[in-house]
């Protein structure tokens, strides 16, 4: 098959421990990877590398191979089962059963190799330049199109739910700066710079042609969605955040009966997304192909893809530093709330 960043086949392995003393065993399973890259190396490695430290034996109770991108396939279980994970690759096992795991994670890899065709043939039509026609839309391309907003409907429906429940926990946190311990906590962003190429190639047109360097620009953009959300309730919300106090220092306050059962909810709807993201993606892909090297069809979608010229700070280096630095937007520090996608905790 051709070699590929989506073709990145692997292991996804599931480790367990077992007691040899007769005490009881903690419900719990790991769920992690083997890339077919690194040589040498299997499931049962890194079951090995697991054992140190953990008195208890551990075995590998199942794996599942891939010809799709591991890494993705890992990424998307871990959504998929965020109701049941405890820490990093670490998950509770739903009535002290991996059964229900192994079916999701089947089901996944499933969907991802049945894409993994139409995946490699988009990186190749991504590559080419689109002609500029924009063709008749078939009966084909009308039926994904429907069902495809139908899918961004949803999603944007859950991912709205999941951004006010992320409010509500931040209003429940008491300070404008406060995060709730288990739950959510504040993520902090440097002050940093970034360099303006456009006005640097709207100033400099002769530098801009000598130092740029060529590169694939491709957009794909899906007509006739609604984006419409519950944009008042969120208002609102938002100002009641900005009228609570801030602390004078970051504080994590102890998580209460209410905020545990709004990350139970997050955590669900995190869970439903994660088959709705993929569908997209399918949906999309779809589309795509039957664009060809047309640049979009009608009603339904534009796909544009060119050769530009682009420029980064690295790409001039020649220069006389005091010429780049002339250039340079300071990025101002920033902070936002990221809620676990897992339980560190039991649920009531």
């Amino acid at each position: 098959m051709t070699n590929s960043k989506l073709n990145n086949p692997g292991i996804i392995y599931f480790v367990q421990e077992k007691d040899l003393l007769g005490y009881s065993i903690p419900n719990y399973v790991k769920i992690g990877l083997v890339k077919d890259n690194e040589i040498g190396r299997s499931g049962e490695d890194r079951k090995d590398e697991h054992q140190t430290g953990n008195p208890r034996p551990l075995y590998i109770a199942h794996s599942i191979t891939t010809k799709a991108s591991v890494s993705k396939l890992e990424s998307l279980i871990h959504q998929k089962l965020s109701l049941h994970r405890h820490r990093g690759e670490w998950f509770v096992k739903p009535n002290g059963e991996i059964v229900h795991f192994i079916k999701e994670s089947n089901l996944i890899n499933e969907q991802l190799q049945d894409q993994l065709k139409n995946d490699l043939k988009i990186e190749e039509l991504n590559s080419q330049v689109s002609s500029g026609k924009i063709t008749k839309p078939s009966s084909e391309a009308q039926d994904i199109h429907n069902e495809l907003l139908r899918v961004i409907k949803e999603k944007k429906e859950i991912e709205t739910q999941k951004k006010i429940i992320e409010l509500k926990l931040r209003l429940l946190s008491g300070s404008s700066n406060n995060s709730i311990e288990g739950v959510f906590q504040w993520i902090s962003k440097r002050e940093s710079q970034r360099f303006d190429a456009r006005n640097f190639e709207k100033e400099n047109p002769e530098l801009f042609e000598k130092y740029a360097e060529e590169s694939q620009s491709s957009i794909f953009r899906i007509q006739k969605v609604n984006a419409t959300i519950n944009k008042e309730y969120i208002e609102e919300l938002n100002s009641k955040i900005s009228h609570l106090g801030s602390s004078e220092k970051s504080t994590k306050i102890e998580r209460s009966n209410e905020a545990e059962d709004l990350h139970r909810e997050w955590l669900t709807l995190h869970s439903q997304q994660q088959p709705l993201d993929l569908k997209k993606e399918n949906l999309i892909n779809r589309l795509k192909i039957l664009c060809g090297n047309n640049s979009g069809i009608k009603n339904i979608c534009s796909w544009n893809r060119s050769i530009i010229k682009k420029i980064k700070k690295n790409d001039l280096l020649d220069l006389e530093e005091i010429m780049v630095k002339k250039y340079l937007v300071k990025i101002n520090s920033s902070s936002s709330i990221v809620l676990n996608p897992f339980r560190a905790y039991k649920f009531n």
